[in-house]
């Protein structure tokens, strides 16, 4: 596939790729939409995305998902047509120096300036965006270098093969760390996910009694099993997380950056006294914000060894130690997660449509094989409180920067087609990217989106009454409110959604529900647009 909005100094390229019968091309209308969607479509498959944009102006249009594609480490090639060599000097309309602007928020950018260079630069973009840590990469081609001939021939990428460990040495050191502390704790992050080390922090979690903290997580990787799995940190409020941490003598962060809060605190994310160990296999993370003993190595691997470490060096006291720990960590979280979804159902009863009756009900309707996308923003914890998603099949946005909801849900679906795809947005994410639906309904892709419609940017006026003077006036926060209420599902029957619902009790919730469900096979995507309370 190749996510695209085109121009005209891509034309060759399109005329070219309209002779392929193994690559479809997947219009977007708007450039946001084209990035979001080759970022699902790379997270989902496990591969490199190939994405089109036209000119300075396309790639401006662009960036904010681009950044999101830095920060989270989907690797994506991007094609930028722009006008030809012999007439740059004239700075013509939708001209710019795309290599300068790309630069901040990729891994690579470059400028071709030939066509006998075009395949090694390829090639060498697809392995740049591929390798530990992935990213995004630009290449800017002139249209009339892309009219030349080339005769040099076509290369494949040289990929970077090999998992990076640490020296036996500093295993055993850590493990000797481990061993020796009375309540240690661990948190995970994307690199996580990218190692595919899931299964290998669960078992470290449940052989040293520790509990274990997404902090700053955006795909599900710890097995449904696992009864050691305490939930995310606060994403919006860093002092709370480095409260949580706080009665923790060892903090052992895998894969992940320390803490990449909204709003950090000042001073190191867990203090000048933190005992830490950082592993991960992005060099620039480790040790960054935070003092600690920094482990370069890939997750998986350094795990594995890790694990094995422990068990040879695991005393017989030690191990009944830690197995009691264990079983009072776990009784710990699950009693905390019975009285969460107790007291959150109670306060829905007295708030009447909420986020988390939404959520509940959304989650005992939809098939166990979906795949589900995360922009709820506000709603986040009545997602993470009612549904439970294994490995792989539960993402959210990366950068913050928003509309992701919106878009990576049409590459999930490509890249996955036989799951059906359940976003859950929040309506002023809905706003920034609404034309996917378009894409979506040309592909009859099944996916699902459910509009949290509150009315406003609720999550910033939580966070201005949580953490600014200026939100301690009970009135309105200025530029938060969408009032009138915009009418999301008229507008996805404007871009060619037939199957759309605009719902304000659970009664018609569950109506809209199995409507949608059964639309999805049969006509393609839908959406529910849920007038939510409070």
């Amino acid at each position: 596939h190749v996510f695209g909005n085109p121009g005209t100094t891509e034309q060759s390229f399109l005329q070219a790729l309209a002779g392929r019968t193994d690559m479809e091309f997947v219009l977007s209308l708007h450039e946001s939409v084209a990035v979001g969607a080759a970022e699902g479509f790379a997270r989902v498959s496990g591969s490199v995305a190939a994405v089109q944009l036209h000119s300075a102006c396309g790639l401006g249009n662009a960036m904010g998902m681009i950044n999101n594609a830095m920060v989270g480490h989907t690797p994506m090639v991007i094609y930028v047509g722009v006008t030809g060599r012999t007439v740059a000097h004239t700075e013509p309309i939708l001209g710019g120096d795309i290599v300068a602007m790309a630069a901040p928020a990729t891994k690579w950018a470059w400028e071709i300036r030939s066509a006998k260079e075009i395949p090694t630069v390829v090639a060498r973009a697809f392995k740049i965006a591929a390798s530990a840590p992935a990213g995004p990469v630009v290449l800017a081609v002139p249209n009339d270098v892309m009219e030349e001939p080339c005769s040099e021939p076509i290369v494949a990428p040289s990929l970077v093969h090999g998992r990076t460990r640490p020296e036996a040495g500093l295993i055993q050191e850590i493990a000797d760390a481990v061993i020796a502390a009375d309540n240690p704790v661990i948190l995970i992050g994307d690199g996580v996910a990218g190692s595919g080390a899931g299964e290998q922090a669960a078992q470290l979690a449940g052989l040293i009694g520790a509990p274990i903290y997404g902090a700053y997580l955006t795909e599900s990787v710890l097995p449904s099993e696992c009864l050691m799995d305490a939930g995310s940190l606060p994403l919006f409020d860093s002092a709370r997380a480095r409260s949580t941490l706080g009665e923790h003598d060892l903090v052992l962060a895998i894969g992940t950056g320390l803490l990449r809060s909204v709003f950090p605190s000042p001073g190191p994310p867990l203090g000048h006294d933190a005992n830490v160990i950082h592993i991960g296999a992005d060099p620039w993370e480790l040790g960054k914000n935070q003092s600690c003993l920094a482990v370069l190595g890939d997750e998986k691997t350094t795990l594995q060894e890790l694990l094995t470490a422990l068990d040879d060096s695991f005393g017989d006291m030690g191990r009944d130690k830690a197995t009691e720990r264990t079983a009072g960590v776990a009784a710990t979280i699950g009693a905390r997660r019975r009285r969460e979804r107790k007291e959150a159902t109670a306060l829905s009863a007295r708030h009447g449509f909420s986020s988390d009756v939404v959520i509940a009900t959304v989650a005992a309707a939809i098939p166990e094989r979906s795949i589900v996308v995360d922009e709820s923003v506000s709603a986040m914890a009545s997602v993470k409180r009612w549904i439970d998603s294994p490995p792989g099949r539960w993402f959210r946005s990366r950068g913050g920067g928003l509309g992701a909801g919106m878009t990576l849900p049409i590459g999930a679906a490509l890249a996955a087609p036989d799951h059906p795809v359940v976003a859950i947005v929040g309506d002023g994410s809905m706003m920034y990217t609404s034309s996917a639906i378009w894409t979506a309904v040309c592909h009859r892709l099944p996916i699902l989106w459910i509009v949290l419609d509150n009315g406003g940017y609720r999550i910033l006026e939580e966070n201005a009454r949580k953490f600014s003077s200026a939100g301690a006036s009970e009135e309105r926060i200025i530029g938060t409110d969408l009032s009138p209420r915009i009418a999301l599902a008229e507008l996805a029957g404007a871009l060619g959604l037939t199957c759309h619902h605009n719902v304000g009790d659970t009664s018609e919730l569950r109506v809209a529900l199995e409507t949608s469900l059964k639309c999805l096979w049969e006509s393609g995507p839908a959406l529910i647009q849920a007038r939510v309370d409070g």
